[in-house]
């Protein structure tokens, strides 16, 4: 899997990594004995209904800029002056500059939630009893990291 990265993150001054202290126990399941059906009916549907981030078309220009200079162009900059408090007068350059910024604020933290959802579903693999459980877990951990990775594209 390898794409351009068009815009890095900036890293934050602690580092590109951070560990987060957490105690959870790992559950080994020794029977293996696949009771549930429910949930490996739920495995089977995710193992079947999984999609790849690489079968959706990348090629699609979507040029945030331009969107925001035509919302800018029919009046978007009045209306966040207004919304400002105390409303202050932005000119469309600096509403622009601004709807940009907030826009990449908006996707980081879609990013971030998203890893945290990977890094959550991965404790409740470990942390559950049963191995059909574990299983199933594992489809969600693997949908949280095509999250992440489309939402890092």
């Amino acid at each position: 899997m390898e794409y351009a990265q068009r815009n890095p993150l900036p890293v934050p001054p602690g580092g590109a990594y951070e560990p987060i202290k957490a105690t959870i126990d790992s559950v080994f399941d020794w029977q293996y004995a696949l009771r549930k059906r429910n949930l490996l009916n739920l495995y089977e549907k995710g193992k079947t209904l999984a999609w790849n981030a690489n079968d959706l078309d990348w090629s699609t220009d979507v040029d945030i800029e331009r969107l925001v200079r035509q919302r800018v162009a029919n009046g978007l900059a009045p209306m966040i002056n207004a919304m400002l408090s105390p409303p202050v007068h932005l000119g469309d350059d600096e509403v622009i500059r601004m709807q940009l910024h907030l826009n990449a604020f908006m996707l980081s933290q879609f990013l971030h939630g998203e890893q945290g959802a990977l890094l959550a579903t991965a404790k409740i693999v470990q942390g559950v009893p049963w191995a059909e459980a574990k299983f199933y877990a594992a489809n969600q951990v693997a949908d949280e990291a095509r999250h992440v990775e489309v939402y890092h594209r």
